[in-house]
């Protein structure tokens, strides 16, 4: 399978404040779009809640995961319910949804527009351990997407990322994203997308990963 690795180092990554705290933006696709301008197709985050109450961003149009990577919030959602999360556990919302949160935190944010769809998870490695990633070929073949992009952050640790041809190694607070692009040929004969998340430091290391698919 024909994949591309983009590694953006802690350093080189965007913090701004908003009326909450601060957000980091770890990724956005395209390239060149910007999040003030909503012109994104999808994008990550992590951002810092450090009043115990605050509003989230309303945000037309887009689909919202969030999970906490310290501390536990409540979002209530305006006619929609409520959910309270503890660290690491995924959420699914509407970015049109009025949304109130209670808690300080620091969490870990996909956004996706139109055409996109995914999902984010944790990875917790033992010292010395690895956990594998696969993406199959009937998964592929029975899918109508053209792209799939993972990213993988480093939350706490060192990890090295291994793939068929590539070694790459995350401190904390960097992310790499491995982008796929599938044509019809690729979907009936490229082999699995096989990704090696290796702990190469000294504690256990924790990861936030996101899939993301793009029609």
């Amino acid at each position: 399978m024909d994949y591309k690795l983009q590694l953006i180092k802690k350093k080189n990554q965007k913090t701004s404040t908003w009326s909450g705290g601060t957000t980091t933006e770890l990724f956005i696709y395209p390239k060149d779009a910007s999040y003030a301008d909503r012109n994104f197709k999808w994008r990550l985050s992590s951002a810092t809640v450090e009043q115990e109450e605050s509003n989230f961003t309303y945000l037309s149009g887009v689909n919202r995961w969030i999970m906490t990577l310290e501390g536990d919030i409540k979002l209530q959602h305006k006619g929609h319910g409520e959910m309270e999360l503890k660290p690491f556990e995924p959420y699914n919302f509407s970015g049109q949804w009025e949304t109130k949160s209670f808690g300080k935190v620091r969490d870990f944010n996909l956004m996706l527009k139109e055409d996109c769809s995914g999902e984010i998870s944790s990875i917790n490695i033992e010292k010395d351990m690895s956990r594998e990633i696969y993406m199959h070929r009937q998964e592929i073949k029975n899918n109508s997407f053209s792209k799939v992009s993972y990213a993988l952050y480093c939350v706490k640790g060192q990890i090295l990322i291994r793939t068929f041809h590539d070694e790459v190694k995350l401190n904390e607070g960097d992310i790499i994203i491995i982008n796929c692009n599938l044509d019809v040929e690729e979907r009936e004969q490229s082999p699995q997308l096989y990704i090696d998340v290796h702990n190469n430091g000294e504690e256990e290391a924790v990861v936030a990963a996101a899939i993301v698919y793009q029609i």
